[in-house]
């Protein structure tokens, strides 16, 4: 029976919400993460045969939204934007891992460099709805790269 399970665990893909946030050293929960596409401009090239040949230029700007529920006393999020928006250096490396149910074996890590703050979207408030408040950080940076785990 234990031999079944390997099998159905090693041939079912990755759960999506199993993931941890790590921003400059500092462990974060958030409720989802958007925007670890890759995407590059291409442009066209005509060969003296009449041949068109595509090739990519430059890589565009990454966009990463993190979504994150608010608790009582936890502002780290819009302090890194105050901090950056007033001069300080807050560009920081974060890493996103996706991982197993203990939280420990990781499947792949998306690791994003230079990630800087440009919003903070606050919560949406209603008195006769019982949701949990949630702000949204929205993150521009230099490049991802990724780390497939064995």
């Amino acid at each position: 029976m234990a031999d079944n399970v390997e099998i159905i665990d090693s041939t079912y893909p990755v759960l999506g919400f199993r993931f941890t946030v790590n921003i400059g050293g500092e462990v974060f929960r958030c409720s989802s993460v958007s925007g670890l596409d890759q995407q590059y401009e291409t442009a066209d090239y005509w060969d003296g045969m009449g041949g068109l040949f595509r090739l990519l230029t430059r890589r565009q700007l990454t966009t990463v939204t993190l979504s994150q529920a608010v608790f009582p006393g936890q502002c780290q999020l819009y302090s890194w934007l105050y901090d950056y928006v007033n001069h300080a250096d807050g560009k920081k490396d974060i890493s996103i891992s996706l991982t197993d149910e203990s939280g420990k074996d990781l499947f792949i890590t998306w690791n994003i460099v230079n990630a800087f703050p440009t919003g903070i979207t606050g919560p949406s408030l209603d008195a006769s709805s019982n949701e949990v408040a949630v702000k949204q950080i929205t993150l521009n940076a230099d490049r991802i790269t990724i780390e497939c785990h064995e």
